[in-house]
């Protein structure tokens, strides 16, 4: 039971890192239109 738990924890985290970079880089292509 613990380890489910631990494994989607791990998982959450990683999604919202992944989300981090996709809004950083969407950011960043964005300035570089303007």
């Amino acid at each position: 039971m613990q380890n489910i738990c631990r494994t989607q924890l791990n998982a959450i985290k990683k999604f919202e890192y992944f989300n981090m970079l996709l809004m950083r880089t969407e950011v960043s292509q964005f300035r570089e239109e303007i």
